[in-house]
């Protein structure tokens, strides 16, 4: 769609996004209880998937000044991926929400970090949770899943704690977000076991695979 391509280069141009960012309407996602499913650009009106207002650019640059160039290149409405076992930028959360009142949140384990609960990895749960209320309104569950390239965590490790990454957002309802880099068989399976039609949906936010899988 001409419209959604150009406000995506739009958001570009105002230099608040990373080139393989995703847009999706989590809110409707998660009223309407849609099925998992890759989606690419889907909407005329902006609504961004993992913004980094909470990190390194709004820092260097401050975050009103981010906002406003967001705003300025059409981007209404924006999701901000927090890391759940990042309580500094969790606590940013508020911060950012005061600056743009028209952001959600979302919060979870991201693979790089699963190491960290090794042989614990119901403890993700915990970390999670305590991330959900201190945000309050969070949209949706993620990034969690797999990524087999960097292997910054053991792979079974993050096996265990996406698993209960998934159990956590099905007992919130709320829809995930997935990381799924050269892990494509394992996600599969994963989300075949314990994830289905009749849970709240979701996206996947980082995928390496091809159209057949797709």
């Amino acid at each position: 769609d001409a419209a959604v391509k150009e406000g995506l280069k739009s958001a570009l141009r105002a230099g608040v996004l990373a080139a393989a960012v995703k847009w999706v309407a989590l809110e409707k996602l998660h009223k309407d209880s849609i099925p998992l499913h890759i989606y690419g650009l889907m909407m005329a009106t902006a609504f961004v998937v993992g913004i980094g207002l909470a990190a390194r650019q709004a820092r260097r640059e401050g975050l009103a000044d981010v906002v406003l160039r967001a705003q300025s290149a059409g981007v209404s409405k924006a999701v901000v991926i927090l890391a759940a076992d990042d309580e500094a930028e969790v606590a940013r959360a508020s911060v950012v929400r005061a600056a743009w009142p028209a952001v959600r949140f979302a919060t979870g384990i991201h693979p790089h970090a699963a190491g960290k609960y090794a042989g614990r990895a119901a403890d993700s749960v915990t970390a999670t949770a305590g991330a959900l209320d201190a945000i309050g309104d969070a949209v949706a569950l993620g990034e969690v899943g797999l990524d087999y390239h960097y292997d910054f965590s053991p792979r079974d490790v993050q096996r265990a704690v996406f698993a209960e990454q998934m159990r956590i957002a099905r007992d919130a309802e709320l829809p995930i977000i997935i990381h799924t880099r050269e892990a494509w068989p394992d996600t599969l399976a994963l989300l075949t076991e314990h994830w289905t039609a009749t849970n709240p949906g979701g996206i996947i936010h980082c995928f390496s695979e091809g159209p057949k899988e797709a």
